[in-house]
């Protein structure tokens, strides 16, 4: 059986989900195609001064171009850190194995309550992806799940 690891780079995976979050932050059109990834709890998320991506193998940020808000790449610990009272909205990627030359990536709007000390997830997208003539590309219309 393939592996995830064995199927895409880390470089790839990275760069896939720049391109989701620029779609969805920008609402803009996923390259290679005409379909904007649209978030349903996105309202939700930009309540908060920052949008928050708890993600170790994104390297790079996200030019916000239709929002006044940063976007900050934070580790889970640092957005326990961050949240002192309350509550905080981040995405989280979830990548998983598909099939032979597709997998499945998932991004999640969770939320972390410092009160409870833990995290929800509120909605997610999936967006399956295949490989076609080397490059990745969206293979059918995303879904979204909601708590």
């Amino acid at each position: 059986m393939t592996t995830l690891a064995s199927l895409i780079t880390t470089e790839e995976l990275a760069q896939l989900k720049l391109a989701v979050l620029n779609s969805v932050l920008n609402d803009k059109p996923f390259p290679g195609s005409d379909i904007i990834l649209r978030f349903p709890d996105l309202p939700f998320v930009l309540t908060q001064t920052a949008v928050y991506l708890a993600d170790e193998e994104v390297k790079e940020t996200v030019l916000l171009e239709k929002l006044n808000k940063p976007l900050q790449l934070v580790t889970e610990e640092k957005l326990k850190e961050i949240t002192t009272q309350g509550k905080t909205i981040f995405f989280k990627f979830r990548p998983e194995k598909a099939a032979e030359n597709a997998f499945l990536l998932s991004l999640d709007a969770s939320v972390y309550s410092s009160i409870q000390e833990r995290t929800s997830i509120l909605s997610s997208l999936r967006i399956k992806f295949q490989k076609e003539e080397g490059s990745w590309v969206l293979k059918e219309s995303p879904t979204f799940l909601s708590a």
